[in-house]
């Protein structure tokens, strides 16, 4: 079992691929419960504020958890994967662990230190 994360932030992304990308509070359970009825996610974990989406998962196949993150992204976004593929990151076990120290303590933002 693996624990990847997927995602786009204010690096990586134009700001209207951020916009069609973002979950709002109100919708989470709802994009969740599409998150985890995907066949190679297991347990999710949905980051999205108005400068990245993330989506935090355990898994057995990274590539399979991939193409299950990028095909929700399209299907949430209403755009073809194309039109955000090279913007998705990815990291796995100790790097997805690393990365969200660094989300939490506000060090990956586009303000350094910002809550979000």
């Amino acid at each position: 079992m693996s624990v990847v994360v997927v995602g786009l932030n204010h690096r990586s992304a134009p700001l209207d691929v951020l916009e069609a990308t973002a979950v709002p509070a109100e919708a989470l359970p709802k994009a969740l419960g599409d998150l985890a009825g995907r066949a190679h996610l297991d347990e999710v974990l949905l980051v999205s504020t108005c400068m990245r989406t993330e989506i935090y998962a355990t898994t057995e196949r990274f590539h399979g958890a991939l193409g299950d993150v990028r095909d929700f992204l399209a299907l949430w976004s209403g755009r073809p994967p194309e039109d955000f593929a090279d913007g998705l990151y990815d990291f796995h076990d100790r790097a997805a662990a690393g990365h969200l120290l660094r989300v939490a303590g506000g060090l990956d933002s586009a303000v350094l230190g910002e809550g979000e």
